[in-house]
C-alpha cells in the first residue's frame, strides 16, 4: 500500500472513531445513558456501539445518496407526523428503514424504558 493510501485509510479510521464518540456523546446527551465504542472485536464484524437492545452501525461519509430520501420525507411530513423513509434495493427481499435522529430518540426511549423496567422486574424476582 502506497504512503498515501495508508494515510488515507488511517484518516478514514480516525474520522469514524470519532464519529463513533460523538454519537457515544450523543447518546448520552438524549438519554443520560453512558455507552462505549465497542473495541472487543474484529473492526466491521462487530457492531459500533451497543443501546440497550439496538445495535447500532455508524458511518460518517462525505456524500451519502440515501439521506436525499430522508430530506424529502421531513419536507413532506405533516407537522405532528414523523418522518420515516422506508427502502428496498432491487434485488433484496426485505426493506431497510431511515429516520432522523430525533425520530429514533422519541422510539428508543420509550424501548429503553420498557427494557429497564424488564430487567428491573426479573432483578426483584430473583
Amino acid at each position: 500500500m502506497s504512503s498515501d493510501a495508508s494515510k488515507r485509510g488511517r484518516n478514514a479510521r480516525n474520522k469514524g472513531a470519532q464519529f463513533e464518540r460523538d454519537i457515544c456523546a450523543l447518546i448520552h446527551d438524549e438519554f443520560g445513558i453512558v455507552v462505549k465504542r465497542r473495541l472487543d472485536g474484529p473492526r466491521g464484524q462487530v457492531e459500533d456501539i451497543q443501546l440497550g437492545p439496538f445495535s447500532i452501525e455508524s458511518k460518517h461519509h462525505a456524500g451519502i445518496a440515501a439521506l436525499k430520501f430522508l430530506d424529502q420525507a421531513i419536507r413532506n411530513a405533516e407537522v405532528g407526523k414523523m418522518p420515516i423513509v422506508v427502502m428496498r434495493e432491487n434485488g433484496r427481499t426485505s426493506p431497510a428503514v431511515m429516520l432522523p435522529w430525533w425520530v429514533f430518540a422519541l422510539l428508543a426511549r420509550g424501548e429503553l424504558i420498557d427494557n429497564r423496567r424488564g430487567q428491573d422486574n426479573e432483578t426483584a424476582s430473583a
